[in-house]
């Protein structure tokens, strides 16, 4: 019984012993990976030396404290509106039952 795409002559076995590739296929992968990680880790080294990492670092602290700040105020400028709603809200309905109260006191 084959499976969809797979060559009927081909076994199980030769497709996981390792499709095709040659024995040292698998160093030279690795050696390519050590060499990204040797390029990294100078990268990284470089920039802990630079003083314009350090300058980039402070100045997005303080943009990130002045926007918590920021949005701190905005919440409460937004409560203290809201506050403000419902208190005119309050008076409201109070006109209204007032008005409403003084409207059956007159009629009965």
């Amino acid at each position: 019984m084959t499976r969809s795409g797979q060559d009927p002559r081909t076994s199980p076995a030769a497709l996981t012993r390792g499709a095709g590739r040659g024995p040292g296929s698998r160093n030279s992968g690795s050696d390519r990976n050590w060499g990204v990680r040797l390029v990294a880790l100078g990268v990284l080294g470089h920039m802990l030396r630079s003083p314009r990492l350090y300058q980039r670092l402070a100045f997005g602290a303080i943009v990130a404290a002045a926007l918590a700040g920021m949005g701190q105020e905005n919440r409460a400028k937004s409560f203290e509106r809201m506050a403000a709603w419902v208190k005119r809200q309050d008076e409201r309905v109070e006109h209204k039952v007032k008005s409403a109260l003084i409207e059956i006191e007159g009629h009965g």
